[in-house]
Order: structure tokens, then C-alpha cells, then sequence
């Protein structure tokens, strides 16, 4: 069954498990409680990136979960970062020490939690046909990050748009030293 064809749906955060199997646990990944993955993907993974980028952005829904089904669980087999980030959001209780109160505090910048009750999941038939697209994410040509000077195009674009210094912060990201440099590059330019 070819990928295109794999059903995509939205599906319960609380019913999705996390891969014991990821690489990003390295070989002892399996022997693992599913909190301790949580806690392991904040503490080594940048987990707290992505849970950041949740908290300000929301969850974008053009990027599926890639899952399984294996022993009658929906095991994600790839976005294990993502579904960490939503599940701390979630129950920031999952974490210990200074990341549990992270976590509380972007919980509480989150408009609505219950928007994050649930994720875009994409079923595959088995672990093995996933390989192409996990490999292709990680392996091959990832999303290049853009250089200042796009940085600062994109900014002055926006601006242009109409918006505003704290949309462009609070709402896509932006730090109030990047929106002073896209400035400065308009005015030299």
C-alpha cells in the first residue's frame, strides 16, 4: 500500500504511545516507562523547543503523526518530539524539576487546551513501510532554517501586511531582535 493511500485522521493525544523503539532513545529505548521517554526527549531531544513552538504557534496540522498499530496500541513511529511536547503540555505533571514548571507555564500561555486534545495521525500498515519516510525526514535533506537576510524579508513583508511588532512575536515567533534587524536592513537598503 502506497503511502498516499495510508488514512490520515484526528486522533486522541491520551490513546497515542510513544516508540520505544525511536532512535532517539538509543538501544535502551525499550526498557523505557512511557514518562521516562517524555522526561528523556525534554531533557536530550529539544522537546521543549517544540512544546514552545506549540504554545505560541498551535499544533500545525499539515504535519501528521506517522503510527502504527502494534499490539492492539497506536504506537507514533515518527513525530515522538511532537507527541511528547502535546502530552506535557497536556499534563505538565509528566515532567519532573525545572521542566514541569516549564511546562505549567506555557500550558497557561495556551488559549484553548482542548485544541490540543488531539492530533492528525497518519496510519501506516506496519513499522517496515514507514522506513522511507523516517529515514527521508532524518536522514536525507531536512528543512533548511532561513538565513537573516530571508529572516528579515519575511519580517519586513509582514509588516507591510499590516502586522504588528507582538503579532509578529506572540503569533509567529519572531524575537523583538529579529523584527529590529529586519528594520535595519530596510533602512539600509
Amino acid at each position: 500500500m502506497a503511502a498516499e493511500s495510508w488514512p490520515t485522521s484526528r486522533r486522541s493525544v491520551a490513546i497515542l504511545h510513544l516508540d520505544a523503539k525511536n532512535p532517539r532513545l538509543g538501544r535502551d529505548g525499550s526498557a523505557r516507562a512511557p514518562r521516562e521517554i517524555v522526561q528523556y526527549l525534554f531533557e536530550h531531544d529539544k522537546a521543549l523547543d517544540v512544546a514552545q513552538s506549540i504554545a505560541t504557534r498551535g499544533y500545525f496540522p499539515n504535519e501528521p503523526l506517522l503510527a502504527i498499530k502494534e499490539h492492539e496500541q497506536v504506537i507514533v513511529v515518527e513525530g515522538n518530539r511532537r507527541l511528547a511536547a502535546l502530552k506535557a503540555l497536556r499534563e505538565p505533571g509528566l515532567l519532573e524539576g525545572s521542566l514541569r514548571r516549564q511546562l505549567e507555564r506555557l500550558a497557561s500561555q495556551v488559549e484553548d487546551l482542548n485544541e490540543l486534545s488531539s492530533a492528525p495521525v497518519t496510519l501506516a500498515p506496519s513499522r517496515r513501510a514507514t522506513d522511507r519516510q523516517i529515514a527521508g525526514r532524518h536522514i536525507g535533506t531536512p528543512v533548511l532554517a532561513w538565513q537573516a537576510e530571508n529572516r528579515a524579508s519575511f519580517i519586513l513583508e509582514k509588516l507591510t501586511e499590516g502586522y504588528t511588532n507582538e503579532q509578529l512575536r506572540d503569533q509567529l515567533g519572531f524575537t523583538i531582535g529579529d523584527i529590529q534587524a529586519a528594520r535595519q536592513t530596510r533602512a539600509i537598503t
